[in-house]
C-alpha cells in the first residue's frame, strides 16, 4: 500500500554514467566496457542519433555472447526498427523463450520522437547487459530481456527538430487499437504478440517536478486489475527505494496535482501503458520530468529500469504465474460469457491516502512543498458496463474490420453454413461523424435499447470468440461505445443506416428511376437489418411490413454455443 514518499533535493547533478559500475567486469569484457554512446561522448549535450545508435548496438553485439540483434520492421521513411534479445542460454525465437519458463521483459522507449531520455537510459543499460560479470548480465540466468530502444526513429531524426509524431504526423501512442501506422503495428505484431512479455516498460518524457522519474501502471478498467496492483503495491515502492539509494526522486506521473489531490494519466487503452493489462501484460509507464538535464534524467532512468529488473529477478516465478493466470482467466470468462465489460470509465481516488511533493511559485520564486494525507486518483472505475458475450458476430463482408482484429493477433472464425441464433442486439439511437485522434471522420454511435432477438446469419458471417488470450482487447474493440472500436474507425460504415437511404425508405420517393428507387428502398431495409440479404432471400423479394429497428451491425452471442466455423487464416 502506497502512503508516503521520501524527500530529496531537486536538480541533482547527473551521475557520471561513464563510471556506472553495477559490478566489476572481467578483463575479457573490456572492449564492451569501453564502448560509449554518442550522448555519453558529448557529455549529454545532445542525444544519440539513430545511425550512431545502430552502430553502437552492433558493436555491443559483436563482443557479447549473450546478445542477439535484429530488426522487427521499417519506418515510414525506411529506417530499421532495431531490437535486441538478451538471455543465457542465448535464445533467438519467441517459442524458445516460452518453453524456458522464464519471465520475458520488454523494455521500449522513444515512441514520441522528441522524448529520448529513456532511450539513452536503455542504451547505457544495454552495455551492462552485454557485459559478462555485471549485475545486470547475471540476471540473464533468470529472465529473458527484449529491448526496442527507439520505436519512432523518424520522429527522432525529423528536421529541424524532433517531432512527437512519426513521419506521417501520427501520434503512435494513440494508435495501439487502430494500428494504422507501420511502426506501432510492427512493434505490437513482431515483438509484443510474438514474444508475449510478462512485463513491459514504456519510456517517455513528461511528469511533474520535483521528481527525476515518474511512473504509472495500466489504468484501463477492462484489464486484469491484479497486473496493476502489483505495480502500485510492490514494484513502484521498489523503484522508490532504488532511486532513493542513488539520490533521486521518483513518484507517480501526474497531469494535475495540488495540495488536495494527485491526478494520474488518462485511461484510454489506445495508449501503450493501458494496452498492456488489456493484453494480460504487467505494463509500466516511465516519464522523465522536465527541468533536469539529459544526463540526470538518463541516470535516473537507468536505476529505474534496473529496479524493475531486480524485482523480476527476485520474483520470477510469481511474475510468470500471475500473468499466466490472468491469461487463463481471460479465456475462462470469455468461454463462459461471464460478467460484464467496462466500456467507459473514470479515475477515482485510491483506497488509501498519500504524501508527495509539488513545486509552487511564491513571490516569483519556486519552492518545494510537502503535501500529506492527500487523495491520489489512479483507480479506474467503470461508468458504463455491457454484458460479456461468448462471441461477437460481424457481417460476412466486413473484411476491413477483421483485418483490424487480426493486426492484434485476435482469432477470427467464419460460419461454414447458415444458422439461426438468439443474440443480443443494440438499437441504434444516433450517428455522428467527427475528427478523432488524427482520424478525419470517426463514426460515433449512440445506443438505445438493448434487445434479444432471434435472427438468421448466413454462411461466411464472421465469428469472434471472446474466450481467447486477447479476449479483453476483443471486447474493447467490438463494443461500439468504447471510443476505440471498429465502428469509430469506419470499418463498419457500410452497414450503418445512411440518412438519405432512411428518408427514401420512409417516404417511398427520391431521385432516379422507379427501378433505382426500388433498389434504394430495398438497400435501406437491408441496412436496417444489419446485413445485405437474409439467407434464401431473392433480390426484390418483399420485406415484412413492420421492419425491425436499425441495429448496430455487431451482434452478441451471449450463451456458449457450438457453431459450424472455420478459422480465418491471416497469411
Amino acid at each position: 500500500m502506497r502512503k508516503s514518499h521520501r524527500s530529496f533535493p531537486w536538480c541533482l547533478a547527473a551521475l557520471p554514467l561513464l563510471a556506472l559500475a553495477l559490478a566489476t567486469a572481467p578483463a575479457a569484457e573490456a572492449q564492451i566496457a569501453d564502448l560509449r554512446t554518442e550522448a555519453e561522448e558529448l557529455e549529454y549535450a545532445r542525444h544519440t542519433s539513430h545511425d550512431r545508435m545502430v552502430e553502437y548496438l552492433q558493436a555491443l553485439q559483436a563482443q557479447s555472447l549473450d546478445m542477439r540483434l535484429g530488426t522487427y520492421g521499417k519506418t515510414r521513411e525506411g529506417r530499421d526498427l532495431v531490437y535486441a534479445v538478451f538471455s543465457r542460454p542465448l535464445v533467438s525465437k519467441p517459442w524458445e523463450a516460452m518453453v524456458s519458463g522464464k519471465p520475458v521483459v520488454l523494455l521500449a522507449a522513444n515512441i514520441h520522437g522528441g522524448e529520448r531520455t529513456y532511450r539513452e537510459s536503455l542504451l547505457v543499460l544495454l552495455r551492462e547487459m552485454a557485459q559478462r560479470g555485471t549485475a545486470v548480465n547475471r540476471m540473464l540466468d533468470d529472465m529473458i530481456i527484449v529491448v526496442a530502444p527507439s520505436i519512432n526513429p523518424d520522429g527522432l531524426e525529423a528536421q529541424p527538430n524532433p517531432t512527437r509524431a512519426n513521419a506521417f504526423g501520427f501520434d503512435m501512442n494513440r494508435d495501439y487499437m487502430k494500428l494504422t501506422q507501420p511502426e506501432i503495428a510492427q512493434y505490437l505484431g513482431n515483438l509484443v504478440q510474438q514474444w508475449r512479455p510478462h512485463l513491459m516498460v514504456d519510456g517517455h518524457n513528461g511528469g511533474a517536478r520535483p521528481y527525476n522519474l515518474t511512473y504509472q501502471g495500466g489504468g484501463a478498467a477492462g484489464g486484469d486489475q491484479r497486473l496493476t496492483r502489483i505495480c502500485d503495491e510492490e514494484i513502484f515502492p521498489a523503484i522508490d527505494r532504488r532511486l532513493e539509494a542513488e539520490g533521486y526522486l521518483s513518484w507517480y506521473y501526474g497531469r494535475d496535482q495540488d495540495r488536495e489531490r494527485w491526478t494520474g494519466l488518462v485511461e484510454h487503452p489506445r495508449m501503450g501503458h493501458n494496452y498492456g493489462p488489456m493484453a494480460n501484460i504487467i505494463s509500466i509507464l516511465f516519464e522523465a520530468p522536465g527541468g533536469q538535464n539529459l544526463g540526470t534524467g538518463a541516470a535516473a532512468g537507468v536505476y529505474g529500469h534496473l529496479a524493475v529488473l531486480e524485482f523480476v529477478q527476485q520474483n520470477a516465478r510469481r511474475i510468470v504465474d500471475l500473468v499466466e493466470d490472468a491469461r487463463a482467466e481471460t479465456v475462462r470468462i470469455g468461454k463462459a460469457g461471464e460478467g460484464q465489460i467496462p466500456v467507459t470509465q473514470r479515475f477515482v481516488p485510491a483506497d488509501y491516502r498519500v504524501s508527495y511533493k509539488i513545486v509552487e511559485t511564491v513571490d516569483e520564486e519556486q519552492q518545494i512543498v510537502d503535501v500529506t494525507d492527500a487523495e491520489i486518483l489512479i483507480k479506474p472505475e467503470a461508468t458504463l458496463l455491457r454484458d460479456r458475450p461468448y462471441a461477437y458476430l460481424l457481417p460476412r463482408q466486413a473484411d476491413a474490420a477483421v483485418a483490424m482484429l487480426q493486426r492484434h493477433g485476435i482469432l477470427v472464425e467464419q460460419l461454414q453454413e447458415p444458422v439461426e441464433l438468439e443474440v443480443q442486439a443494440y438499437v441504434l439511437d444516433g450517428i455522428e461523424y467527427r475528427p478523432h485522434f488524427g482520424h478525419a471522420a470517426g463514426t460515433f454511435v449512440s445506443v438505445g435499447e438493448v434487445v434479444t432477438v432471434s435472427r438468421p446469419f448466413p454462411r461466411g458471417t464472421y465469428v469472434v470468440p471472446t474466450g481467447q488470450t486477447m479476449g479483453r482487447i476483443v471486447t474493447h474493440i467490438l463494443e461500439a461505445e468504447s471510443g476505440d472500436n471498429l465502428v469509430t474507425w469506419n470499418t463498419m460504415d457500410a452497414w450503418l443506416p445512411k440518412p438519405e437511404l432512411a428518408r427514401i425508405a420512409a417516404e417511398g420517393e427520391g431521385p432516379g428511376t422507379e427501378g433505382q428507387q426500388a433498389r434504394q428502398t430495398q438497400q435501406a431495409q437491408q441496412v436496417r437489418e444489419g446485413q445485405q440479404t437474409r439467407p434464401g432471400q431473392q433480390p426484390g423479394q418483399q420485406q415484412a411490413s413492420e421492419p425491425p429497428p436499425p441495429y448496430l451491425p455487431i451482434f452478441k452471442l451471449i450463451q456458449p454455443t457450438a457453431l459450424p466455423t472455420r478459422i480465418v487464416d491471416n497469411w
